[in-house]
């Protein structure tokens, strides 16, 4: 099954390939019931909502263009949807409160996740940067003289109308995830475990749901479902307490509304850098031990 002109096709085929294929992918397509289809929902959906969501979606659009081309006469998903396995659909909305975003840390640092992805999520917070930014991230996009991160038009959402780059400050506490970032790289992308290419676009998708269950794990903490991108909203959320408007929204990489992106190209780089100065600050002051009160899980 194959789904065409989608920008996340690669975080589309990357479900199927991690959740489908090693159930159903030995069955030829025509000889799936619904009941095959729900042996795989039904788990699925008891912690991945998101992605079953997805499946579902997508799988019910793969199979109608097969029976618009008379490859199959049914569809078994035509009738199913998120609604089926109890699954609200979310607004966007997640941030994530203090002691989340303390427990969430804590566990990028004891998890075992790579190191090269530990120290993507933890910029992702502090920059409120877009994951694909960092995933397109290269050596030379980062000037540690002038202190600043530049992403190329061609790297982030809204460089595909303005043709100019993000310029994002480096703040001096950055410095050694960024550079311990650079000395892991093969190559000249950053993030990625390819010399010559960045990671795929879905390459992410599982590390929320791994470290929520290493948190129940290992903490004792049951952590509501986040994404990365929830990490950039809640970054946000901060913001608005210790910066201007629109600081805050040039930080996140958005352009000035109106005739105020036409008249103002001052860069607001030095304001920007005091905004992150103060969220990293804050974050410091959010993940210190004493912060947290874990109740060990119990063995024995």
């Amino acid at each position: 099954m194959v789904c065409v002109q989608k920008e996340t096709s690669d975080q589309i085929l990357r479900s199927f390939e991690l959740h489908v294929f090693p159930k159903l992918g030995k069955y030829p397509a025509h000889q799936l019931t619904l009941h095959n289809w729900l042996t795989v929902l039904d788990r699925l959906a008891q912690g991945y909502t998101e992605i079953t969501r997805r499946v579902i979606s997508n799988g019910r659009q793969c199979y109608s263009w097969a029976v618009k081309r008379q490859l199959l006469e049914v569809n078994p998903l035509s009738e199913m949807s998120g609604r089926d396995f109890g699954i609200q659909k979310k607004m966007g909305e997640r941030t994530l409160d203090r002691k989340e975003i303390a427990i969430v840390w804590r566990a990028i640092e004891d998890s075992r996740l790579i190191e090269r992805n530990k120290i993507l999520y933890k910029l992702s917070l502090i920059w409120a940067c877009r994951v694909g930014e960092l995933r397109q991230a290269e050596v030379s996009h980062f000037d540690f003289e002038e202190g600043v991160w530049t992403v190329p038009w061609e790297n982030h959402k809204t460089g595909r109308k303005s043709k100019k780059p993000i310029i994002r400050p480096i703040i001096s506490e950055m410095l050694p995830l960024i550079q311990r970032a650079i000395e892991l790289a093969p190559g000249r992308f950053v993030f990625s475990k390819y010399a010559d290419k960045p990671m795929s676009e879905g390459f992410h998708m599982s590390i929320s749901s791994n470290l929520v269950k290493f948190m129940l794990k290992a903490y004792n903490e049951q952590v509501p479902h986040f994404t990365i991108h929830d990490l950039r909203r809640t970054a946000r959320t901060n913001f608005s307490e210790l910066t201007e408007p629109h600081i805050a929204e040039m930080m996140l990489g958005h352009k000035l509304p109106g005739v105020w992106s036409v008249y103002d190209k001052y860069t607001y780089i030095e304001e920007m850098r005091e905004a992150y100065s103060k969220w990293w600050a804050r974050l410091m002051s959010i993940i210190e031990p004493d912060v947290l009160e874990f109740t060990p899980r119990q063995t024995g």
